[in-house]
């Protein structure tokens, strides 16, 4: 497997950058029917952007793996 590198932020970054995305989504006069909190990670944001929008039309999508062998 190759050498992967990534970052993990904080969560006061992660909320830091959903305080921003909110406030571009509010400024371009978006407003979406629902939010969509993927799991393996994106309900809490979700979540919170829920609440930064004043939109209570929140739902869940659950991601998962496949594998293409029978077993």
């Amino acid at each position: 497997m190759a050498n992967r590198q990534f970052e993990a932020p904080t969560w006061d970054a992660v909320y830091s950058m959903l305080v921003e995305l909110s406030k571009q989504v509010r400024k371009s006069g978006f407003s979406p029917d629902v939010i969509v909190g993927v799991s393996r990670g994106g309900w809490p944001p979700g979540r919170v952007m829920s609440e930064l929008l004043e939109n209570q039309n929140l739902a869940n999508m659950k991601v998962g793996k496949t594998s293409s062998r029978r077993r």
